[in-house]
């Protein structure tokens, strides 16, 4: 897996929703957050959209801009090297988010691991809590992607078989 990876978690969407909603971000905010969507790989499945992209940071507004135009859950879950995080967010407010760096832990607890898995569980109702609490706590091994894998399997189990090669296709008008 590469340095970095990104993920936005869409479901109950379809991709001719979340594509265009993705694609379609005002020229401002792409200049402002020096984006390439060129690399954005897509799939889809019944229970919702997945889209994936490698190699640099995006923002929350990647998340928060079609959630809100969509009024739908977006969750922007990302790893990399030096750690793993995620966004929750839900008609353009981020409702939940965490950003954990192995060395240095979690930031400072001001949201406790059941908080983040009562928000989650909020918009993912299949979501089993005791595992996510688990996966919260665990401290991921070093350079591992592990976590993203973890994470993903609880809060969608349906998004993990789209990462595969074979499903993710480049946007397509």
């Amino acid at each position: 897996m590469s340095a970095f990876v990104s993920l936005l978690i869409c479901p109950n969407q379809r991709l001719r929703h979340i594509q265009p909603a993705v694609s379609n971000l005002s020229v401002d905010v792409m200049r402002l957050y020096e984006l390439d969507l060129s690399g954005l790989r897509w799939a889809e499945c019944r229970q919702g959209v997945l889209a994936r992209f490698e190699g640099s940071c995006y923002p929350e507004m990647l998340a928060r801009i079609p959630s809100a135009k969509l009024e739908c859950t977006v969750l922007h879950l990302w790893y990399w090297e030096d750690g793993w995080g995620f966004r929750l967010c839900f008609k353009g407010s981020v409702e939940d988010a965490l950003e954990c760096v192995p060395t240095t832990g979690p930031l400072p607890p001001s949201v406790t691991p059941e908080q983040h898995a009562a928000r989650l569980a909020r918009r993912f109702p299949k979501l089993d809590r005791e595992a996510l609490l688990s996966c919260l706590t665990q401290d991921p091994p070093e350079g591992s992607d592990a976590i993203l894998t973890d994470f993903l399997n609880i809060a969608a189990p349906w998004a993990e078989p789209l990462l595969d090669p074979d499903r993710l296709a480049p946007f397509r008008p």
